[in-house]
């Protein structure tokens, strides 16, 4: 289909302009499947992040030069000499992954936060930040070490698009690249303007079920799910704070709590996603609010569907406790049979927004989600009469009634 309003925006700094690499076409293969993508596609410049050997072409980054890698935890690029990372003992932030694999590297690993860099002034050729800014707690700071520190880099985080239908609970920022009125790109930071994603995470459990919805994702359109910018000396930055009874205070534990919980709920509700990865959601919730009694019951009801009977009966049993009057807790707590059905009960309807109000604060349009939705999910996934695609349908005509009502 043609894009008639890009949900991205990747300018290209000038040492990138004239690389003739933007004309190839990527090929990877796996047991599975073999993909082939241009690295410009519709909506222009696609940086496949993934692939660490692209990127450092991309990037221009020859064996003598120094490379750090802001944030990298347990993905870091390969090429980077040095690797830092905030939490290296806190894996809420990383959907439970052991930071392991990076720290057994090869490599020098600093534990420091992207906004106090310790390092001397231009240190580093290349500094690169996939999937870090959107976490941080002061995204100006971290911008001016970033360039304070090195003289090129890359920076990518979720897109709008991204967050709106999913993204993480640890983010932070809503965050994207606009022009300037001299038409320098500048990268805005907002504060994300909900506590519980508005699109439930429905399509979290495609990436382990769908090699095709991965290729679209993660690959042929990695820039419209993906805020992407390169530069080389400076960049401009903007960071909108919003109205506080709108954003998400992550460092408020009952809100980090319940964005945790809400990643959970949903990924056990529309199933396929590997319960070791809903897991450390469950567990950061309780960590942040033990008395909880919905947070139990839905950690039961994980061990429940893993079939670990005795665990899953000590969850239904807190939750009765902190919640006698609930007659799902109870029903939960009395099954004999270990693969009778659990009741799972959902974060409450009126703690989700999904509006165009809502939508115009993360920074995206009703066409551009349209258009998302429309590049990014497979027509095996579109045209499945799912309970996954049916409330993805229910809610985006929500949006659009709450645009026609404010026309």
């Amino acid at each position: 289909m043609p894009i008639v309003s890009s949900p991205a925006y990747t300018p290209l700094p000038p040492f990138m302009q004239q690389d003739v690499v933007w004309a190839q076409m990527l090929q990877f293969q796996n047991s599975v499947y073999h993909f082939t993508c241009a690295l410009t596609n519709e909506l222009g410049p696609n940086f496949p992040a993934l692939s660490d050997e692209v990127i450092c072409r991309l990037l221009h980054i020859q064996p003598h030069e120094r490379v750090l890698d802001i944030g990298g935890g347990d993905s870091c690029l390969q090429r980077a000499n040095v690797v830092t990372d905030a939490f290296p003992d806190m894996d809420a932030h990383r959907s439970g992954r052991s930071l392991q694999s990076a720290l057994s590297e090869d490599k020098e690993f600093v534990q420091c936060f992207a906004e106090e860099l310790p390092f001397a002034d231009k240190s580093f050729d290349v500094a690169y930040a996939r999937a870090v800014f959107e976490h941080t707690i002061d995204p100006a700071a971290a911008c001016r070490e970033m360039m304070r520190v090195a003289n090129r880099g890359f920076i990518e985080t979720p897109s709008p698009l991204a967050e709106y239908l999913g993204g993480h609970p640890t983010h932070r920022w809503i965050v994207w690249v606009e022009p300037s009125a001299e038409g320098e790109p500048v990268l805005v930071f907002r504060r994300k303007p909900y506590r519980t994603a508005p699109f439930s995470y429905l399509l979290r459990g495609c990436w382990f079920t769908s090699n095709e919805f991965n290729f679209l994702w993660e690959w042929k359109y990695r820039n419209a799910i993906d805020t992407q910018l390169a530069w080389e000396g400076t960049f401009q930055f903007r960071v909108e704070e919003g109205e506080p009874e709108q954003y998400i205070n992550y460092d408020d534990p009952a809100q980090a709590a319940l964005a945790h919980l809400d990643t959970a709920v949903s990924s056990i509700q529309f199933g396929e996603v590997p319960a070791e990865v809903i897991l450390p959601d469950l567990e950061y919730a309780l960590k942040l609010q033990p008395e909880w009694a919905l947070a139990h019951n839905a950690l039961g009801c994980l061990y429940h569907g893993m079939q670990q009977t005795d665990k899953a009966k000590a969850c239904f049993a807190e939750a009765v406790r902190l919640n006698p009057e609930e007659a799902a807790y109870r029903q939960n707590l009395q099954m004999n049979s270990a693969y009778g059905e659990a009741a799972l009960l959902l974060i409450p309807q009126e703690q989700k927004g999904v509006s165009h109000t809502e939508l115009q604060r993360c920074a995206i349009t009703l066409r551009q989600l349209e258009q998302g939705l429309a590049l990014l999910l497979p027509e095996s996934i579109r045209n499945a009469h799912s309970p996954r695609m049916q409330e993805i349908m229910r809610r985006l005509n929500e949006v659009r009634a709450s645009a026609g009502r404010l026309e």
